[in-house]
Formats: C-alpha cells, sequence, structure tokens
C-alpha cells in the first residue's frame, strides 16, 4: 500500500492504527492477567481468597504495604506473576523485569510483589493517557492524516516510552542489494566492530537516519 501524499512522513494510517490498537489491548490484556493473580491475606483466624488486583486496591486504599500485613502467596502463582512481568517488561516498561529470581522465600515473594504493585500503578496510568489520545482522534480538529498520525505516535509512546521509535512501513527498492550486503556483513562491518569499537553498528547507522 503507497502512503497517503498527505502525509510526508510516510505512515500509513490505515496500518498504524491497528497496530497501535491492538498494542494497547494487549498491554492491557498483560495487566488484568496479572491483576487477576489469586493471593490469600490472612487476618488472624480468617483467611480471604483475593485477587492481586483486589488487594493492591485495598494497600492502595490504606497507604500501605505487603511488610503490613500477613498473607499466604504459593509457589505456583509467584512463578505465574514472575512470567507475567518477563511478559510485561517486553513492553519497554522500566523497573518491570522481576527484581527476584528465587521466590521461594516468603522475604522475595514481598520484593515481587511490590514490585509488582509498582508495574500495575504504571500500566494503568499509561492505558489512562493512552485511551485520552485515543479519544481525541474522532475530534474534528484532528482530521488531518498528519495530526491522526502524531496521536497515534503519542499514544504507542505512552505504552512503551519516549524511547521506542514507531517507523513507518517500507519496502526496500532495491532487495537484490541489500541480500548481497547482509551476506557481506562481516566485511562491511569489520571496521565498525574492529577499529571503531562500536557494538552495534546496524543499530547506530538505522537510529541516525530517523
Amino acid at each position: 500500500m503507497v502512503a497517503d501524499k498527505s502525509n510526508p512522513r510516510g505512515y500509513v494510517i490505515d496500518q498504524l492504527e491497528p497496530q497501535i490498537n491492538q498494542a494497547r489491548d494487549d498491554f492491557e490484556s498483560d495487566l488484568l492477567q496479572l491483576r487477576n493473580i489469586p493471593i490469600t491475606k490472612i487476618d488472624g483466624t480468617v483467611n480471604q481468597s483475593m485477587s492481586l488486583g483486589e488487594i493492591f486496591d485495598e494497600l492502595d486504599n490504606a497507604k500501605t504495604d505487603f511488610s503490613e500485613i500477613e498473607f499466604s502467596f504459593d509457589t505456583t502463582n509467584a512463578l505465574n506473576l514472575q512470567g507475567r512481568m518477563i511478559s510485561i517488561s517486553g513492553f519497554g516498561l522500566p523497573d518491570s523485569f522481576p527484581q527476584v529470581k528465587d521466590i521461594s522465600g516468603d522475604e522475595r515473594k514481598t520484593i515481587l510483589l511490590e514490585q509488582a504493585r509498582n508495574t500495575v500503578r504504571k500500566m494503568a496510568s499509561a492505558i489512562a493517557r493512552a485511551d485520552d489520545l485515543n479519544a481525541q482522534l474522532g475530534l474534528p480538529v484532528n482530521n488531518d492524516i498528519g495530526k491522526k498520525v502524531d496521536l497515534l505516535i503519542q499514544i504507542g509512546k505512552t505504552l512503551f516510552s519516549d524511547n521506542f521509535n514507531i517507523l513507518p512501513r517500507f519496502n526496500y527498492n532495491n532487495p537484490v542489494g541489500i541480500q548481497q550486503a547482509h551476506a557481506g556483513t562481516d566485511q562491511l562491518l569489520a571496521y565498525a566492530k574492529n577499529n571503531i569499537k562500536m557494538k552495534f553498528p546496524v543499530d547506530e547507522w538505522m537510529q541516525s537516519l530517523l
């Protein structure tokens, strides 16, 4: 598909918008799955089954944390939480990759739970900001395709951080030349890697083109 001529940066709105919406839905899906992981709150002789989302909200409202309550969080659910946070870290959300590897002890589980609680707050805030921006897409003032693209990129960066670059889809005009260059990667990048000591020469070159 050829980019709209009114959009000089070459983004195709009919491709960009559904991709951003899908990313937002995937982001929220990870958040909901994390919030739905079960935990047991212990209050004296009473055990109350809750979701992480429910206990996070309760702690936030009480302005306290897991160190101030008694709970039971079995290893299976802790591993589930650990895996969900690894998935979330793939979005580039800061401080979302699990801080603890061994989650067999209550102290380590507490660290993981507090990290997850902070991650949930960040994700909920990002989704709210993304939805506010998405609501602006339908406003008459944003009918221009360039303005819509700007809003969609803002939504993407809200979810993935400002360091994330959203590139327009493109086709190479010389695929044979690209294949030949790829085949000669070691020779072409030898100077950059061996003399200049660049760790990621291709990445740096791509960044310079943006």
